[in-house]
């Protein structure tokens, strides 16, 4: 085989390999868990799994004030 043969032919195989791969499930460890007897819950529109009970917080992610949903 020549250069170009292997280079093709490492290519559909990388290929192949790449698509095979599982989707990547996203990271659920570090969602926050509110206590159920808060009767306020405040959530960001943007990240809805940035969750607090204080009124006025702001998401640790992009820094909007949390809306409240319950």
């Amino acid at each position: 085989m020549n250069r170009i043969q292997i280079s093709i032919l490492i290519s559909v195989f990388s290929l192949v390999i790449s698509c095979g791969t599982a989707p990547v499930k996203p990271d659920t460890t570090n969602t926050p868990v509110i206590d159920s007897t808060h009767q306020e819950v405040y959530q960001c529109p943007m990240h809805p799994n940035v969750v607090s009970n204080t009124k006025g917080s702001k998401c640790t992610e992009c820094s909007m004030a949390l809306k409240k949903v319950k």
